[in-house]
């Protein structure tokens, strides 16, 4: 008689989100590690100027990594993420693959808003050496497309990975065994990255506003889903992370309002 105890497997969806979770960080702060400026030289040919040979343009290596890291790397690492929990799901092919479209549309958004923010970051860069901070039309465009637009796009992209991870979960059979205290930390990372990523990064950016209401929603889109379903949160790692998260994104935010007051100026926008 085999008296061996069952070896405890790591929680599937918990599985997913961490992976995640971990890996939104060290994209984010992967071009960190690779400071090496080049020059590019553009041949520039316009109607109403002379043609300009071999125009210099200043870039960096930590550019290029940025970009890959950001819009392929994270991305490949949520679509493995997605398909790591869908095949916990038994049937319902239709339901998957409508999934697999809104993951898809949530990866475009994503890719969209790095696009437009860092390229807008650099080009406002340049912009605020040669000419220093001013309220031109150029600036203000450069600074719309990269604190509002990019920001946007590429934080409601965060938020909507883990949206599809939730439903995901919930779609899988009883979503798993129960969490045991073991588990407890690595709900914490997950906790942890959505808050600082919708909270105080957002309080950084222009999209403080747009995340403390997406917070809102989904917090109250996860608490009526729990009220009528009754889910066991224990059994629900992600449910329950993003449930923290959430209200973690919320208390910051009201803090800050509490000791900053509504202002017209960044990051609250005031809508007269």
């Amino acid at each position: 008689m085999n008296t061996e105890k069952p070896r405890k497997t790591f929680h599937p969806s918990l599985a997913s989100g961490l992976l995640l979770a971990i890996a939104i960080p060290i994209c984010a702060w992967a071009r960190e590690a690779f400071n090496i400026p080049f020059t590019i030289y553009v041949n520039i040919y316009e109607p109403v100027t002379s043609p300009a040979m071999n125009t210099p343009y200043p870039y960096n290596v930590d550019f290029i990594v940025n970009f890959i890291a950001m819009c392929l790397v994270l991305n490949v690492i949520f679509w493995i993420s997605c398909k790591m929990l869908l095949a916990k799901i038994p049937g319902k092919e239709r339901t998957k693959t409508l999934i697999e479209l809104l993951a898809l549309g949530v990866i475009i958004v994503g890719t969209m808003g790095v696009v437009f923010h860092w390229s807008n970051d650099h080009a406002n860069l340049l912009y605020t050496k040669q000419f220093s901070y001013n309220t031109s039309n150029l600036y203000a465009y450069l600074y719309f497309n990269d604190e509002f637009v990019g920001h946007t796009l590429q934080e409601s992209a965060l938020i909507g990975y883990f949206i599809i991870l939730v439903v995901i979960e919930q779609l899988s059979v009883a979503g798993g065994r129960h969490l045991s205290w073991i588990d407890l930390p690595w709900v914490a990372v997950i906790v942890g990255v959505m808050a600082v990523d919708d909270g105080y990064a957002a309080l950084h950016s222009e999209t403080a506003i747009w995340m403390l209401v997406a917070s809102i929603i989904m917090l109250g889109a996860e608490m009526t889903y729990f009220i009528v379903r009754r889910p066991k949160l224990l059994a629900s790692p992600l449910l329950l992370a993003t449930i923290l998260a959430n209200a973690a994104v919320i208390v910051q935010n009201v803090v800050f309002l509490l000791t900053m007051v509504i202002s017209p100026w960044y990051p609250w926008i005031r809508i007269h």
